[in-house]
């Protein structure tokens, strides 16, 4: 008998920063990149931090679980 089991990478980026608050009209300190929003977010932030920095988070889920989710 085989499992169906799925190992899943998912990625974000911030759109968030405590000086400027949300970067765009969703208000989730993190988007992930497949967002609509996650580019306009991203440039925001890269802009902010002189093209040096761009943080996010990637979240690793096996089988439905999370292993990996770091912030």
């Amino acid at each position: 008998m085989r499992m169906n089991k799925s190992l899943e990478f998912k990625t974000f980026v911030s759109n968030y920063v405590p000086e400027l608050g949300y970067l765009t009209k969703e208000e989730n300190e993190f988007l992930p990149i497949d967002h609509p929003l996650a580019e306009v977010a991203a440039q925001k932030i890269l802009d902010y931090e002189e093209n040096e920095y761009l943080p996010g988070y990637i979240e690793v889920t096996y089988d439905h679980q999370s292993i990996l989710s770091t912030e």
